[in-house]
Parts: C-alpha cells; structure tokens; sequence
C-alpha cells in the first residue's frame, strides 16, 4: 500500500491519500508494520484473568489501544484511558466507545497521569505482559 513503486495499490493509495491529510497519511505509514490486531477473545481472556486477580473495577490505561478491543470487552466499573498514536485508528476507538479517554499521542510521550493516582491495571499485550495493581499477572 504505502510502496510508491508498487503498482497493485495505486487506485487504493489514490483514494486514501485524498482522503487522509499528510500527517495522517505519514501516521499510518509509520505504523503500518507495528500496529498489531487483537482479538475480541484474547481480550476476553485478559479480563477473566485480571478477574482471577482479585481485579473487577476501577481505573485502566491501555497503551496502544488500537480500535479499543480492550475498552469494548472491558466489565462494567471499569474507567478506561487509551492511548494510541496513529490518529484514524484513535478516531475510531473514541467513535466506538464514546465512554473512554482516548489519546491520540504515543505513549511514550504522554506525561499527564490520567487519572487523580496511579493505574490500577496497565494492559500491554506486545512481548511485554499485563500488570495488575504492582504485581505481574501473566496473560
């Protein structure tokens, strides 16, 4: 999609370019190949086991939300922040899920706490685990 030289995508990369500005075109260009899927049931997953824990309400920052697979299946209670640095897909989470925070900045960028104290929960589901209120909870 984003090869210039490639031919197969020229109709499709036309159609976006003119509806992306530059900023947005350059966003997803650069995450093209980090920006990974998760699905609903591994979020599913996530959260029975966050329940395991002892985990059922509170406060929630995702970095990397994505289109918010994490805040869609989250359980009710739950006050969740997002955090994802390419802006369609952050646009979409926020239309999805109207109830949650949703920043569109990367995360290692963010330098406001979200919420009055610290996180109860911080999921980061890439090569990195979950945590859960200052002990690790495998996922």
């Amino acid at each position: 999609m984003f090869d210039e030289d490639d031919a197969r995508y020229a109709d499709e990369r036309a159609q976006l370019k003119a509806l992306w500005t530059d900023v947005e075109w350059a966003a997803a260009r650069r995450t093209v190949l980090t920006a990974h899927y998760t699905s609903r049931d591994f979020a599913h997953g996530i959260w029975e086991a966050l329940a395991e824990s002892g985990f059922t309400t509170g406060e929630v920052l995702e970095p990397g939300s994505g289109s918010g697979n994490f805040i869609g299946t989250a359980p009710a209670g739950v006050q969740m922040v997002g955090v994802e640095v390419e802006p369609t897909t952050a646009r979409v989470s926020q239309l999805m899920y109207p109830q949650a925070q949703i920043r569109t900045e990367s995360f290692a960028a963010t330098d406001r706490d979200p919420f009055a104290g610290p996180a109860e929960s911080i999921h980061a589901t890439r090569c990195v685990g979950t945590w859960v209120a200052g002990r690790r909870v495998y996922g």
